[in-house]
């Protein structure tokens, strides 16, 4: 077996030479900055870590990588990343710094919770897994951690000061159980306003030219647009074979943004205030009009009859390939990019940008437009409780370098003076012309999103995004977000009701999850909508989410939160 030739002292004075190039880098950290001026960017911070701190990283007399490991890995769409590891160099270089193989172990964003369970109940979970429980179902999460199905995080992070950092944020303590991390928590952005764009509707401005349509104004007025795709033709190929909306599989993640002027809060997974008290999003007495209106779309055949089956990408696909007007998607910047692909395969020559723009949201009763919000991260990263010392440390130092200024880079914009280089205080693009990053080193699917999304790196308005990411479709994103923050407004949002839910006992049966499962199921059957929600609240007062929901009012009040 191939050992790693690897000095770890050599590593510490390279460190230290990082440490020396601290003003050349201090315009992109500023740069990082400039939209949140209170708030922490945790990647790359070692750049705030003294010469002290380094020194004092482990002194080995062997280096810590010498044996070398096989660690599996979960993450979406993984299979695809590595179908070609042996030809990717990024992802050989990696793995050669650490002396690991990671062996991909499939899951989609339509099955992964599912298969993620059904591993943990017959004891196959990979050494490394990614799911979101933290916004979804917290008492999975403490019964997982109670159980002994995932491992905790090391108490002392002091050998991965990256990881240390991230794990000091007010946020992330929502994760700790009897002071100890179950879960790695997969950073997005360094504040709340920067998450405005990860729920949107796309919708095909030329059509809506061609059929002299306009914004819509209300979800009535949503509704004749979509109607008018399906019976008008825009498409101008004399068959009435267009879609009005698509969305992406059955659990609403991003279909809910659709109705969110009748419920801000149905975008997401939390608690609200109504009427002096806080109560999960779904026991709202607006939740019936929000499964209305879903309803409506479905059985006018304004929906995708098909969406509740859909597995994974199957609705960004099918706009792509032009069959439908509108889709309930996303404006960040990497969410552009990937329909954006699709569409240039689907129609060569043809720029995205060209034929789609983000369509407005609509305002509520009152004449407010909301935004999405959610916390500053999405998704965690667990890691199997029967994995070894040697290899769960393996994992952290992997972590902390992807955490770090040059393991972020590397997965942002490939190997350095190779595929870029910092040039006059600038990181400039080394790619030739026509040549992509993802393509080149397919891992990166994976790798780039395995230990944080780092959103607010692609969204920083530099030249080597521009690239990166392509003029238009960046402009795009510019665009939709310059609306987004001149008239709209955060749905309401208070991360410290989810700090006390998080302390709330498990309830079998009742999640968020579960919520939105019944709610899918209710949409497509025929029953009244409002009986049938009420049949389905009863059923969860059964289950105690009464005594839930008195339990955080309770908690509420004595910490004085309103």
């Amino acid at each position: 077996m191939q050992t790693l030739d690897y000095d770890w002292e050599e590593y510490k004075e390279l460190e230290l030479k990082k440490l020396l190039k601290k003003n050349i880098v201090l315009s992109l950290l500023l740069l990082l900055f400039l939209t949140s001026d209170k708030s922490t960017h945790f990647i790359g911070s070692k750049l705030n870590i003294s010469p002290q701190e380094i020194n004092d990283l482990p002194k080995a007399v062997d280096h810590p990588f010498k044996e070398h490991l096989d660690i599996s890995v979960a993450i979406w769409d993984i299979d695809s990343a590595f179908q070609n590891a042996e030809k990717d160099e990024l992802l050989q270089q990696l793995q050669k710094k650490f002396n690991i193989t990671l062996h991909p172990v499939q899951i989609n964003w339509a099955n992964f919770q599912d298969k993620i369970k059904v591993w943990a109940a017959s004891d196959k979970l990979p050494d490394i897994f990614a799911t979101n429980l933290a916004d979804t179902d917290i008492p999975l999460y403490q019964a997982w951690a109670k159980q002994g199905i995932v491992r905790a995080l090391p108490t002392d992070m002091s050998k991965f000061p990256h990881l240390k950092a991230y794990l000091q944020s007010p946020e992330v303590q929502l994760l700790q159980i009897e002071g100890k991390f179950y879960a790695f928590p997969r950073y997005s952005v360094p504040a709340i306003d920067q998450t405005m764009t990860a729920k949107a509707i796309l919708v095909r401005k030329d059509w809506m030219d061609k059929l002299e349509l306009r914004d819509p104004q209300s979800f009535e007025e949503f509704k004749v647009m979509l109607k008018s795709f399906v019976d008008r033709d825009p498409n101008g190929n004399g068959k009435k074979d267009e879609i009005g909306l698509e969305g992406n599989g059955a659990n609403s993640n991003y279909l809910n943004f659709v109705f969110s002027p009748s419920l801000p809060s149905s975008m997401n997974y939390y608690y609200v205030l109504e009427n002096g008290k806080w109560i999960p999003n779904y026991v709202s007495a607006k939740y019936p009009k929000v499964l209305t209106q879903w309803r409506e779309l479905y059985h006018l055949n304004l929906l995708d009859p098909d969406f509740a089956i859909f597995k994974d990408k199957e609705g960004v696909d099918a706009f792509a390939q032009g069959k439908a007007g509108a889709l309930a998607y996303s404006v960040n910047i990497a969410h552009i990019k990937l329909a954006s692909d699709l569409w240039e395969q689907y129609n060569p020559g043809s720029l995205f940008a060209d034929h789609v723009k983000m369509l407005p949201i609509w305002p509520d009763a009152n004449g407010t437009r909301y935004h999405y919000a959610q916390g500053t991260y999405w998704s965690e990263s667990y890691f199997n409780a029967n994995i070894s010392d040697a290899k769960m440390e393996r994992i952290m130092y992997l972590y902390d370098y992807l955490m770090s200024e040059e393991g972020s880079f590397l997965v942002k914009f490939g190997r350095e003076n190779i595929d870029y280089k910092l040039e006059n205080g600038q990181w400039v693009s080394l790619l030739k012309q026509g040549e992509k990053l993802n393509e080149k080193y397919p891992s990166l699917g994976a790798l780039s999103v395995l230990a944080a999304w780092a959103e607010d790196i692609d969204a920083i308005d530099m030249p080597i995004n521009r690239k990166k990411f392509g003029e238009a479709n960046f402009q795009l994103f510019l665009d939709s977000r310059k609306w987004m923050q001149a008239n709209t407004q955060a749905i309401p949002l208070n991360l410290k009701i989810q700090s006390i839910l998080q302390l709330q006992p498990i309830i079998a049966g009742v999640s968020f999850q579960d919520a939105s499962d019944d709610a899918v199921k209710i949409v497509l059957g025929k029953d009244n909508i409002t009986e049938a929600w009420k049949a389905k609240l009863i059923e969860y007062e059964k289950l105690g989410i009464a005594n839930q929901i008195e339990a955080v009012n309770k908690e509420a009040l004595k910490q004085g939160i309103e």
